[in-house]
């Protein structure tokens, strides 16, 4: 009955914005780098805040929402009558050119507007 007449789900998570008083530039470890998917020889700058009185020595100042958008289809509501694991259904989603929330925070997480951790906070999947 939903997979026949559900659309679409959306799904929201809220992290915290690194704060623009005290933000400062860093070089990730590689094991970082090769978790997000990048080149580990390029030098690549990821932000985080220091902490100032603007963010009250938290580093973070405010918060942005990083979203994840699933476009129902007829294949999809197939799998789903057939209550698939959490990893046929992802699978199925990569398959697709689905981006997940963690892929769209870390999106954000290269434009320097949160961190890592954050996203990860916010975005893991428990099987």
């Amino acid at each position: 009955l939903i997979s026949s007449s559900l659309l679409a789900c959306l799904a929201q998570r809220l992290v915290r914005h690194i704060c623009p008083d005290c933000r400062t530039d860093f070089y990730p470890p590689k094991n970082v780098l090769k978790e997000l998917g990048l080149d580990e020889s390029k030098q690549i700058r990821f932000s985080r805040g220091k902490g100032c009185s603007s963010c009250y020595d938290s580093g973070f100042k405010g918060r942005l929402g990083i979203y994840e958008l699933l476009m129902m289809q007829e294949e999809l509501q197939n799998l789903i009558l057939e209550n698939p694991s959490i990893d046929a259904l992802q699978n199925y989603l990569k398959s697709t050119g689905t981006r997940n929330l963690k892929e769209y925070g870390y999106e954000k997480v290269m434009a320097g507007l949160t961190t890592i951790e954050e996203v990860q906070r916010v975005a893991t999947v428990e099987s």
